[in-house]
């Protein structure tokens, strides 16, 4: 473990010039060009990965993968950067900017002891068995919201901060925006909390099997992610990014705190407490983002119909052909085959419902941002 956290260390420093540059990238509303640049690196880097595992890398694989990754997008960003001649650093533009920007280097170190303190206490606490189970089913959730979370957080952040510089005090569209996201992602976090029994076996192999009721919490916890992004974006571009910097302390404490008082009862209390963190952080920034930013009433309902009626119809359905499944004695895998399409079908159909607000959610005067 000592030897892959040394060779990965040096990553950090990549990962810095990358991210300047992904910065620049959106900053030039270069939005389909970063998204493409995302995907085609992913896609090459993940290939990478499993030849290198085919041919007996083992970890040092995963080491390579990582760096391979990064080297990508250092050169592609750069190959469509088109950067302006940068004025000589001062020092008091220095503090300028460290004076600013403290507070989000804050928030990051604390929202990572927020999502991660429960993982770095139960390894301590528990047995590797145990601790295994909790960051298996985390990982399993995480991987399926940051499909749509990270989108979500960065559409938001680009869209706003171009409605400011343009002085607009815009109509409630990243709202709509954002209920487009949970349109996407609250159904497909309830739809695997439904199967996560039966699927887990098959994402993560049969000795995985206990980590089902930990996956299906996890999946309500990460249902609070999307808020938690959005909110967060919603401050920043108001300037309020102090705010979230408390908040997410107090989060990364509470964490911390009943992890500690519910470790003795298991993983599945401590995915318990990080999800009671979770829905109470995602109040209280959406609680600070509404102070912020109000918006009127229909872009709100707008929200509420695209969040929430997509995903009670994928819910109620997928879990009503479970318990069909769970009558007939179904195995896992004809379950699956039973609540999956099921659970699909129900989502197809209740889209067609909110599909007003749905096109308000995708209208191209958004997406103007990427069009470059």
């Amino acid at each position: 473990m000592a030897l892959l956290l040394f060779c990965l260390a040096p990553s950090n420093l990549l990962a810095a010039l990358a991210g300047w540059e992904e910065a620049m990238v959106l900053r030039g509303q270069q939005v389909r060009r970063y998204y493409a640049i995302t995907v085609i690196t992913e896609i090459a880097a993940g290939l990478g990965a499993a030849i290198l595992l085919v041919m007996g890398w083992g970890l040092w694989a995963l080491v390579a993968q990582v760096y391979a990754r990064l080297a990508i997008f250092i050169v592609a960003y750069r190959a469509v950067l088109h950067l302006p001649p940068l004025p000589r650093t001062s020092l008091r533009e220095t503090r300028r900017v460290l004076g600013w920007s403290w507070s989000r280097y804050g928030s990051v170190l604390v929202g990572f002891l927020a999502n991660y303190s429960g993982d770095l206490l139960l390894g301590a606490v528990f047995s590797p068995a145990a601790s295994g189970l909790y960051r298996a089913g985390n990982r399993v959730v995480s991987a399926l919201a940051d499909m749509f979370v990270q989108p979500a957080g960065l559409l938001v952040t680009t869209g706003l901060a171009a409605e400011r510089s343009r002085g607009d005090g815009g109509d409630g569209a990243w709202l709509r925006l954002s209920g487009l996201f949970g349109a996407l992602c609250w159904p497909a976090l309830a739809g695997l909390a439904v199967v996560a029994d039966e699927i887990a076996p098959v994402v993560l192999g049969p000795a995985w099997a206990g980590a089902g009721p930990i996956i299906a919490v996890f999946c309500l916890a990460r249902m609070a992610a999307l808020p938690i992004a959005v909110a967060s974006a919603v401050l920043v571009i108001e300037d309020r990014h102090h705010s979230v910097l408390w908040i997410q302390s107090a989060a990364a404490l509470a964490t911390a705190a009943l992890t500690l008082a519910l470790a003795s009862h298991g993983p599945m209390a401590a995915a318990l407490a990080t999800t009671l963190v979770a829905l109470g952080w995602a109040a209280a920034l959406a609680a600070a983002a509404w102070q912020a930013r109000r918006v009127d009433g229909a872009a709100l309902g707008d929200l509420a119909l695209l969040a929430l009626w997509p995903t009670l119809a994928t819910l109620g359905l997928a879990w009503g052909a479970r318990l069909l499944a769970l009558h007939w004695h179904l195995a896992p895998g004809q379950t699956l085959a039973l609540v999956v399409p099921i659970g699909l079908a129900a989502w197809s159909l209740s889209l067609h419902a909110v599909r007003r607000p749905l096109r308000a959610g995708v209208e191209p005067s958004w997406w103007v941002i990427g069009r470059r």
